[in-house]
């Protein structure tokens, strides 16, 4: 199960990303082929038993002209709690849809993965489909790099997201306006490593 303030950022991010003036600044064509999880459907994804995924993807507030779209998997794997949180990044470039996406991991157990770290994705694991991923390059690498981030917990891994997404300074804004200064140690300790 997601800690309060973790399900409570995600509820006040979708009630963020569903709501009507969100959704008419942005181009509604390119979602309409992707799995959307309702508004109100997402308090019970959030309250869901450990080992539960979203069956589809939590839409987050725009990211300039760009969706972002999050995928949960909270559960046990090689014998270690995981937490994974996918977003892929969709826009348009040209009159054409593109994507990227980046994984947020917690640690893996012992191994090469054994710490918190985001990596690029190619394709979600989960065989959910997004069609303008498909336009990446050939090259593009789906295991690596595999970056450290400064995170301790679900929390913070979270705030680590919603920084690369959204920027410092714009998620500092849109969290003490309307979610009421809730991250503000967890952006605090990802401020403190700039000089």
């Amino acid at each position: 199960m997601y800690s309060k303030l973790f399900s409570d950022c995600l509820l006040w991010l979708a009630t963020l990303g569903y709501s009507p003036d969100d959704l008419e600044a942005t181009q509604p064509e390119l979602t309409k082929e992707i799995d959307l999880i309702g508004d109100s459907d997402l308090a019970q994804v959030l309250t869901a038993a450990n080992g539960d995924e979203t069956k589809g993807f939590i839409r987050l507030p725009r990211a300039r002209s760009r969706v972002p779209l999050l995928h949960l998997k909270h559960g046990e794997e090689h014998g270690v709690e995981i937490l994974r949180m996918t977003v892929a990044i969709v826009g348009t470039d040209d009159g054409s849809p593109v994507a990227t996406a980046w994984r947020f991991e917690s640690p893996e157990g012992d191994g090469d993965h054994g710490f918190w770290h985001c990596q690029p994705v190619r394709e979600m694991r989960n065989g959910r489909r997004i069609a303008p991923l498909s336009a990446l390059p050939a090259w593009y690498f789906h295991d690596t790099p595999t970056l450290p981030l400064q995170a301790k917990d679900p929390e913070q891994l979270l705030t680590c997201m919603l920084v690369a997404i959204y920027g410092l300074v714009q998620l500092r804004k849109m969290q003490q306006e309307s979610f009421a200064d809730q991250l503000a140690a967890h952006i605090r300790a990802i401020d403190s490593m700039n000089p």
